[in-house]
């Protein structure tokens, strides 16, 4: 049980799917340079022309615009966007540059830190139910942590380990141990070759050891970095790729998958047994490969790419089927009670593309099928909870590909 103040219980009040719907700134004092985003460069394959942060043409869209559609096309399988407010007592301040990873209960997400519209940096963390739709705070003791942004977290046995971070001009390469039962906080000494302090960089676990790559320190850093839990020595591995900040990320079985925060496509794959780094070429059509700060959540054998800075003000849904390595748009539609068409834009295909949001946290519930987002810009007090129902477009996947495999047999 998490060491957490009592929180008042909430009705988990789930609502009909409609039955006609179809990271910022350690110790070495290093100035933080605003890193630009770049605009996208197309790489190949298919991608909405209102993707891509301009007026489109006939040259790069499928269809010229000739009129503003109001009227959303029906596909063979489709998402529930819903949004939903949380009615705990306290809930976590809007903010964005926050960390958050899945403790080891997975219906429950950890975020903490970051900075919030007026500026203000936290230090404080907090625990989602996402089952309940729930907040808690985790009441802490032992060390206090500096309030900072950009800072990445994993959970260890019950541990919640967190490194670096920034916090305007500063970086930071320290790292902490949160004890998930009694809220105790230490300072974690190590040895061997540690990181360089940076904000925003890769973090997971693979049984004792914590992997850790990219981030931005003034460049961006490519080696690829293990920390041995059990006896606190870092060792580095130099890699080919070149490194990225704020790339969205996702833990799949013995590997790390990331996107985004690129001048070129395909998904990097991050081997934590052998300690290597690939670039898998992909097809289908991608996410705009420049986008950072998105969200990248795991289900069955898809990831599901969410978000993301771009010039654009609203998206498309993308995911990629992890076994093919092939993107394709993730149909979305309103639930019509929390949300309707008008709180995002149908585009010149007729497809309905949610708002744009960044910096978010997101968790994948095995037993609702739901994907839920939370905090990120846009930053509204209090924060709602994005809510995506796949339950149904997850069977009709399965379908396609089980028809797909007869015919190909």
């Amino acid at each position: 049980m998490f060491h957490i103040r009592n929180q008042q219980k909430r009705n988990n009040l789930r609502k009909k799917d409609l039955q006609d719907m179809g990271n910022e700134e350690s110790a070495n004092g290093t100035t933080i340079r605003q890193v630009p985003a770049e605009m996208y460069l197309p790489i190949g394959g298919m991608r909405m022309s209102d993707e891509k942060g301009k007026a489109p043409s006939p040259q790069d869209s499928l269809t010229a615009r000739t009129h503003q559609r109001t009227h959303i096309v029906r596909t063979a399988f489709s998402g529930i966007w819903s949004l939903e407010d949380s009615i705990s007592l306290e809930i976590p301040s809007s903010r964005t540059g926050q960390f958050s990873c899945i403790s080891n209960n997975e219906n429950h997400a950890i975020i903490g830190f970051g900075v919030g519209m007026d500026g203000t940096y936290y230090n404080d963390i907090w625990i989602l139910n996402a089952m309940t739709h729930e907040w808690s705070l985790l009441t802490t003791n032992g060390v206090e942590i500096s309030p900072r942004s950009g800072s990445r977290a994993t959970v260890i046995d019950n541990i919640l380990y967190i490194f670096g971070g920034s916090r305007e001009p500063m970086f930071y390469n320290d790292l902490y141990a949160v004890d998930l039962n009694t809220g105790n906080a230490r300072s974690v000494q190590t040895s061997g070759s540690p990181p360089s302090p940076r904000t925003s960089p890769i973090f997971a676990s693979y049984g004792k050891e914590i992997i850790l790559w990219g981030g931005y320190d003034g460049s961006w850093p490519s080696e690829l970095y293990v920390l041995n839990t059990e006896n606190m020595e870092w060792k580095s591995y130099p890699q080919d790729i070149g490194g990225r900040t704020n790339v969205a990320y996702a833990v799949v079985e013995n590997c790390i998958y990331a996107y985004g925060s690129s001048k070129t496509g395909g998904i990097l794959k991050i081997n934590m047994e052998d300690k290597s780094i690939s670039l898998l070429p992909t097809t289908g059509p991608e996410p705009q490969a420049s986008i950072t700060d998105a969200g990248l959540v795991h289900f069955d054998r898809y990831l599901m790419f969410i978000g993301g800075k771009a010039a654009s003000q609203s998206t498309l849904m993308y995911s990629l089927d992890i076994e093919k390595l092939r993107w394709f748009v993730f149909h979305i539609l309103p639930d019509g009670a929390t949300v309707s068409a008008v709180d995002g834009t149908i585009s010149d295909l007729g497809l309905f593309m949610l708002p744009r949001t960044y910096s978010m946290g997101t968790i994948y519930i095995k037993g609702t099928r739901e994907i839920v987002s939370f905090l990120g810009h846009p930053m509204k007090d209090p924060s709602p909870l994005f809510v995506l129902n796949i339950g149904e477009a997850i069977a009709a996947l399965h379908l396609r590909s089980d028809m797909l495999a007869t015919i190909q047999v």
